[in-house]
């Protein structure tokens, strides 16, 4: 009758039967420990994985966001220069007209009046309109809002003229004489608008009866808005004859 458990010579089990045994439960143990340790790297290779994929999605819906808005921006801006270009083209057209001052006034409250109706958009203008030494300064009010005006002028009389309020889409005229038959006056134009006071500068050109006796000069400030978005334009334009 055959033991396949070994004896040494005192009859006792074999220590290196033991140590096998010992070393094939530490193997399985072992390998156990990496099985599962493989599974944790599988697992968080997956993880990753699915969110590098979730964040590209996200990155991408961001890079199409901001490619959106800036072609907004872009239609923008090309419409808010055609719309101050109009006014250019207003104030020259004006000029060649019956009386240049009355018919810069009325085109200019015009297509205001429309653009308002038409566009998310405020508009503040001054016509300063020369005529030798006199001139008459006209500011117009599409701000959607009421404002209160002062126009102070150098080198003339008066040296200033309160209009007082303007309401919301209408015009006030103040008459000036320059002091001085050739050269600058500077024209002041203070407004206020809620708790908010605006100071602007508009040079107006005296000349001399050998030159241009006429002149038209005009001041634009223009706010055009998208959705929570605007673009902003401020400049003046001159047409003498």
């Amino acid at each position: 009758m055959n033991f396949s458990k070994k004896f040494n010579q005192n009859g006792r089990p074999s220590q290196r039967s033991k140590n096998n045994k010992g070393n094939e439960g530490r193997g399985r143990k072992t390998a156990r420990f990496f099985s599962s340790k493989g599974q944790m790297f599988v697992i968080a290779g997956l993880i990753i994985l699915i969110a590098f994929f979730l964040l590209r999605g996200v990155f991408g819906i961001y890079n199409t966001l901001e490619e959106k808005r800036f072609q907004e921006t872009m239609i923008l801006d090309k419409e808010l220069r055609n719309i101050y270009h109009e006014y250019e083209k207003i104030i020259i057209v004006s000029r060649v007209q019956g009386n240049a001052n009355s018919s810069a006034i009325a085109n200019l409250a015009d297509f205001s009046t429309f653009l308002r109706g038409e566009e998310d958009i405020e508009i503040l203008y001054a016509l300063v309109s020369v005529n030798n030494t006199k001139y008459t300064v006209t500011v117009g009010n599409f701000l959607n809002d009421n404002i209160n005006v002062t126009v102070n002028a150098t080198d003339s009389t008066p040296s200033s003229a309160a209009m007082g309020i303007v309401n919301d889409k209408t015009n006030a005229s103040a008459s000036f004489t320059s002091s001085v038959s050739s050269g600058v006056v500077n024209v002041t134009l203070i407004y206020a608008r809620r708790s908010d006071n605006v100071i602007e500068a508009i040079p107006a050109r005296i000349a001399p009866p050998t030159q241009e006796k006429s002149a038209l000069h005009g001041f634009f400030d223009i706010k055009l808005k998208s959705r929570e978005d605007f673009l902003r334009i401020k400049n003046t334009f001159n047409a003498t004859w």
